[in-house]
């Protein structure tokens, strides 16, 4: 499951079943992504806050929560694995804010935690990576954020 940032709340968002509106070649390479499933992917994937488990972070200190806050910054193409409704590629990549600091890392989507992050959570994760990286989080890139997530809205609604 994932988050999606809002004003001051955050809303479920469920990436898998926007994936599965998508063409099959957009999930499995890159070569067969159009423009329109290109620009939805990374609206989604720039947008998102998921649950990443605690074991795919290195160097992570345990903490009592199920899941770390990772926010979206991307999408890559990887090994195929088998999600819910087909075999794809696609990775999504995520900043995970640690005590040793920002880890980026990939991860598939069938890897995502149904842990959902709380509210104060992900707010602390957005907190803890703008002390961290100002010049990569900060007010304006949470606009730009919102603003990608708003046309990956519009692309969907196109493909109906």
């Amino acid at each position: 499951m994932a988050w999606q940032g809002g004003s001051s709340r955050l809303q479920l968002v469920l990436p898998w079943k926007v994936l599965k509106r998508l063409p099959q070649q957009a999930l499995q390479s890159q070569g067969g992504c159009s423009t329109q499933a290109e620009s939805l992917l990374r609206g989604i994937c720039t947008s998102v806050v998921v649950g990443v488990p605690q074991e795919l972070v290195p160097n992570s200190a345990a903490s009592h929560a199920p899941a770390l806050v990772g926010l979206g910054i991307g999408y890559r193409y990887g090994r195929s694995y088998s999600l819910s409704f087909a075999q794809i590629t696609l990775e999504l990549t995520v900043v995970v804010p640690t005590s040793a600091g920002p880890k980026e890392l990939s991860v598939q989507f069938s890897q995502l935690s149904d842990c959902e992050p709380s509210s104060a959570d992900a707010s602390n994760a957005w907190s803890d990576l703008t002390a961290a990286l100002p010049l990569r989080f900060n007010d304006a890139a949470l606009r730009v954020r919102r603003r990608n997530l708003k046309k990956a809205k519009e692309t969907l609604r196109s493909l109906r």
